[in-house]
């Protein structure tokens, strides 16, 4: 594209780039933080640490059947990468208990737990589709409200630190997240009752 319009400096390259990305690429580097980009380098940089991963010429089966969660990565950017590995190792049309569970497999556990409290109980009972739903809720409720369920790395130290996630924790996290469902609701509910007036 850069060879098309004739643009060889990199602040052309720069206000050319969002334009060649799509779907869940675009969707992330609209997400980015503002002024975090303020360079070509920096976009490069920071498209191939995003990246890199999926461009890895593979011939197997094996990054499917072993992906686990990276540890600073959310449930969206997993689901992203879990769907992403299925379509490029035509594993998609698998039946829908192994998509399940191999997804299961790949949460690290302290995210399983959070699932299972916003859940009502065992995700792995619920449908694929319903589990891939609370994992995009989760991050959505998290950004749009600034808060959400506490942050894993937390529990981990905890658990790291004493052994088990005591009591009150889990009822903290579950107090935080009922509070911000509530407060979401109300605003639903608040712009209702202005859109009716």
């Amino acid at each position: 594209m850069c060879r098309t319009y004739d643009y060889m400096e990199d602040s052309q390259k720069l206000k050319l780039f969002p334009s060649t990305l799509k779907g869940a690429a675009l969707k992330w580097f609209m997400g980015l933080v503002t002024q975090s980009i303020r360079t070509w380098n920096d976009i490069k940089q920071t498209f191939l640490d995003r990246y890199l991963d999926y461009c890895m010429p593979t011939n197997h089966k094996d990054e499917v059947l072993k992906m686990v969660q990276k540890e600073d990565e959310n449930l969206e950017d997993l689901l992203e990468r879990f769907q992403y590995n299925l379509k490029r190792e035509k594993m998609s049309n698998l039946d829908e208990k192994t998509l399940k569970a191999l997804l299961l497999k790949a949460i690290r556990d302290e995210w399983i737990d959070i699932l299972n409290m916003m859940g009502k109980g065992d995700i792995s009972q619920l449908p694929l589709h319903d589990i891939s739903e609370l994992c995009v809720h989760l991050l959505r409720e998290k950004s749009k409200t600034g808060k959400g369920p506490r942050d894993p790395s937390l529990i981990r130290a905890n658990k790291s630190s004493t052994g088990s996630v005591s009591r009150a924790e889990i009822g903290n996290m579950l107090d935080e997240f009922k509070t911000n469902i509530l407060g979401s609701l109300s605003e639903q509910l608040d712009s209702l009752k202005i859109q009716n007036k």
